[in-house]
């Protein structure tokens, strides 16, 4: 998760206690598009993983955030069309 304290950007591994200053807010936030540093997964951008954990992260766990988000194409409606 990326959170503020004290005006710095600060990631935090989902699985561990590791914690990274990215430095101070806007500057972290115009240095970089991505919301989370190199070598760092993030999923849905809410997950964020440090090197360490990213190894954890599996196909099987991609797939099931991935389809939590997704819409039915059967139900949603965008399928059908006025007459």
């Amino acid at each position: 998760m990326l959170k503020e304290d004290a005006g710095r950007l600060i990631a935090c591994c989902d699985n561990c206690p590791v914690k990274l200053d990215m430095g101070p807010v806007m500057a972290a936030r115009a240095r970089s598009r991505a919301p989370s540093p190199s070598a760092w997964v993030t999923i849905d951008g809410d997950l964020h993983y440090c090197p360490n954990c990213s190894s954890q992260v599996t196909l099987a766990l991609l797939a099931k955030r991935a389809g939590a988000h997704r819409r039915d194409p059967l139900t949603s409606g965008a399928h059908t069309r006025a007459l």
